[in-house]
């Protein structure tokens, strides 16, 4: 390898074909560390194994974006949709390999490096967490190995997996982390799963009205190019009041405190305007910002409220 390989600009491209810049699918770590137990915080051995799982975690999440900026670089797609339509909200310098910044056996290198080291470290966790049933960890691996096949292998965005992987390859993480260090799942982390898979997908679901022709052309199955205009504008309401139905509906029927419906209630707001931005004003990609910004706040929000319910 030569040393532009290693310089600065060549890093930065490294870094932009894992979207690590877009933080906000990693975001789920602090919401699965604010959920643990004090006792379990006490361990310094348990800390060894959150370490490794978050960092596996985010290396798996980081090649899974790489693979798709390959398939978007091979197929035309991000040509067309970051060249063809520039925006101040998408510009072509996120994209490595149509810049030209990283070549196509760059990416490939580093995409393989990324998910071989990432599911390592998440068995390595997984083995030195203080639980560990056997189907706990099938069922994770299952999800990874799904997670990275998001838009390569299988190639599951293009054939009408991309929302399902989506929800649980960035939501599940929250009660995986739970269930290993305490050996049970519990209600809340189920319901903090569930909400941010929603986060995840109601910032995809954006990029893809906004991608819809492009998507179209390229043979892409999804929601939006499967469902007309009003169709798919009644799925995103849809999902976007699930969010207030999951947390009141938790906090009826289960243990789970009240505090968290109502704590989330700026986000509740936040998405009749991401709505209305993305479809009465048609900037889907203004809404898509709007998206992460509640991701985020939804986020904050949630363990905001776990340190003061649970600890």
């Amino acid at each position: 390898m030569n040393t532009t390989a290693l310089g600065p600009d060549k890093l930065r491209g490294y870094a932009r074909l894992g979207n690590l810049y877009f933080f906000d699918p990693h975001l789920f770590i602090f919401a699965g560390l604010s959920l643990l137990p004090t006792a379990v915080l006490r361990d310094g051995w348990n800390w060894i194994s959150f370490v490794l799982l978050s960092a596996g975690y985010f290396l798996v999440h980081h090649a899974t974006a790489a693979f798709d900026d390959i398939t978007g670089f091979k197929d035309g797609s991000d040509a067309r949709n970051y060249l063809g339509n520039p925006s101040y909200l998408r510009k072509a310098e996120s994209k490595p390999l149509i810049t030209g910044q990283l070549e196509l056996h760059e990416a490939r290198w580093c995409a393989w490096l990324c998910a071989v080291v990432g599911v390592a470290l998440v068995l390595t966790g997984f083995l030195l967490a203080p639980h560990h049933p056997v189907w706990l960890i099938v069922f994770s691996f299952v999800a990874i190995l799904l997670c990275v096949q998001y838009s390569y292998g299988l190639n599951l965005s293009r054939y009408g997996g991309q929302e399902l992987v989506l929800f649980f390859g960035f939501g599940l993480p929250v009660v995986v982390l739970y269930a290993l260090f305490t050996g049970t799942i519990a209600a809340v982390a189920v319901m903090e799963s569930v909400l941010i898979g929603l986060y995840s997908v109601l910032v995809s679901m954006y990029s893809n009205l906004n991608d819809l022709e492009v998507d179209r052309n390229n043979g892409r199955i999804n929601l939006a190019t499967t469902t007309d205009e009003r169709g798919y504008a009644r799925v995103v309401a849809a999902l976007a009041v699930a969010e207030p139905v999951v947390a009141i509906v938790f906090a009826l029927t289960t243990s789970v405190s009240w505090w968290y419906p109502i704590a989330l209630i700026p986000t509740y707001a936040l998405r009749i305007v991401q709505y209305r931005k993305g479809f009465a004003d048609r900037d889907p990609l203004l809404a898509r910002q709007y998206g992460r910004r509640i991701h985020e706040l939804g986020v904050a929000l949630l363990v905001l409220v776990n340190i003061f319910a649970l600890h």
